[in-house]
């Protein structure tokens, strides 16, 4: 059977994982969807290993990073936010299933890019899709962590841990250079962290709703993700800055309505 067949059919079991979370008590959805995520990515690394062909472990979080937390964010959602309609539930659970099975995909791009060396079309299409589903996913998980009672010292470590995993993968596509872009893409990712995390201290003093807060903190993934990845690919000038500049200002502004 072909590769695809088993993209399609790990993604619809990661889907039905995500339905049961849903569909059982408040009190074990947190615990389930932790479950969902481990589950999902050890099946995900299986047909790797098995159908796609052996990796190097240092580019796990480049070829899975997205994929491995994908599962947590939306699982998250039922848990903070339980009583959505039947409707809203349906259209989370279609979503669901074409991020991850994206994800995957985008995780065999790469894999056919940095373990292979084959130059592929889909690369930048791959990067885009990517940079989407990860300020996306960070935005699902940083909901849900903003919504707990912990400390905001460990919910702010939190958005380190989250920031370094999300942001190795699209810095890996945005101009692979084979495993010399390796220390260049974890000096990157530790810096990204380290501006969400000094971020996420600075907006805790501030009275923010969880959303609006995670809202502000995902937009300051996109435009440091956005603005270095134009960095590396040479394509940073006035106009890519000022576009970047544009979208905060709109989360700014979302942000005070929401308010």
């Amino acid at each position: 059977m072909s590769k695809r067949f088993y993209f399609i059919a790990l993604s619809f079991i990661s889907a039905f994982g995500l339905i049961v979370v849903s569909s059982v008590s408040l009190s074990i959805r947190g615990y389930l969807a932790v479950l969902l995520s481990l589950v999902s990515s050890l099946l995900l690394l299986a047909v790797f290993r098995l159908k796609i062909g052996k990796f190097s472990s240092k580019n796990i979080l480049s070829l899975f990073g997205p994929t491995l937390l994908l599962p947590l964010g939306f699982g998250l959602i039922f848990v903070h936010f339980p009583n959505f309609s039947v409707f809203f539930r349906l259209l989370v659970y279609i979503f669901y299933l074409i991020s991850y099975y994206f994800s995957i995909l985008i995780g065999n791009i790469l894999f056919v890019v940095s373990e292979e060396g084959e130059k592929i079309p889909l690369l930048r299409a791959a990067q885009a899709a990517s940079y989407v589903i990860s300020t996306g996913t960070l935005f699902l998980l940083l909901t849900a962590l903003y919504k707990t009672d912990t400390y905001f010292i460990f919910q702010s470590l939190g958005v380190f841990v989250a920031g370094f995993i999300l942001s190795f993968q699209v810095l890996s596509l945005t101009k692979y250079l084979g495993s010399k872009m390796f220390e260049k893409i974890s000096e990157g990712s530790f810096l990204f962290s380290i501006l969400l995390f000094e971020s996420s201290l600075s907006f805790s003093f501030i009275p923010l709703k969880s959303f609006s807060r995670a809202l502000v903190i995902s937009g300051f993934f996109y435009l440091f993700i956005g603005i270095y990845q134009n960095f590396l690919a040479k394509s940073l000038n006035r106009k890519v800055l000022f576009e970047y500049l544009g979208v905060i200002l709109l989360i700014f502004f979302a942000v005070f309505f929401l308010e």
